[in-house]
């Protein structure tokens, strides 16, 4: 192999590197934006705890500033009642930037005004899907039940599960990419978890 050979594959090495280091050290945090039934306020603070906890268990470290992490990034999350104008809700965010994920909670009008809210942004939409909650005998349901009892000082219910089960879900997705840019893998991992996810 001639010099010339030689510095051409080393150029584009360093070429290769220099992108995959440029894009993690921009890729490290995102915005999430929960929507939430408004009719239930119960229900909301359920859905709302059991998100919360799925940001506090991984990836954490000292002075952070985030709401906490999912797929090994820094997570925003702004919480929206389904009462109040989803738009301005969505626009306003977390003062942190463009909203990247947008959860669900809803009918399928509330589904359809955050979609007519986002048209022709950046902004993935996840609805809840099932989740492996009544089978209490999965080490990871009773995993889920210890961390929160422990947390909320109650035990969790169907509302509270949904938000953890969503939170994880964004977690699986997140971290497979390393960042929420690929919309498509973003849809297609959700779509993957929507069923059944193990915990």
């Amino acid at each position: 192999m001639n010099i010339h050979c030689i510095l051409k594959t080393l150029f584009a090495l360093v070429a290769m590197l220099t992108g995959l280091f440029a894009g993690s050290a921009f890729a490290h945090s995102f915005n999430v934006a929960v929507v939430l039934p408004a009719a239930s306020p119960a229900s909301a603070q359920q859905i709302r705890q059991g998100f919360m906890l799925a940001t506090t268990e991984k990836d954490g470290h000292p002075d952070e500033e985030s709401d906490g992490h999912l797929g090994g990034l820094d997570v925003y999350v702004s919480f929206i009642e389904t009462a109040n104008n989803i738009a301005t809700g969505l626009n306003s965010g977390s003062g942190r930037g463009a909203i990247d994920i947008v959860v669900v909670f809803g009918s399928e009008d509330i589904q359809n005004s955050v979609e007519n809210a986002i048209d022709g942004g950046k902004t993935t939409v996840v609805l809840p899907g099932t989740n492996p909650f009544s089978k209490k005998e999965l080490p990871g349901v009773a995993s889920f039940v210890a961390a929160y009892e422990k947390s909320y000082g109650g035990a969790p219910d169907a509302d509270t599960a949904q938000g953890y089960n969503i939170a994880r879900r964004i977690d699986v997705a997140v971290r497979d990419q390393a960042g929420v840019d690929d919309r498509a893998r973003l849809r297609s991992s959700f779509d993957d978890t929507a069923q059944m996810m193990d915990w």
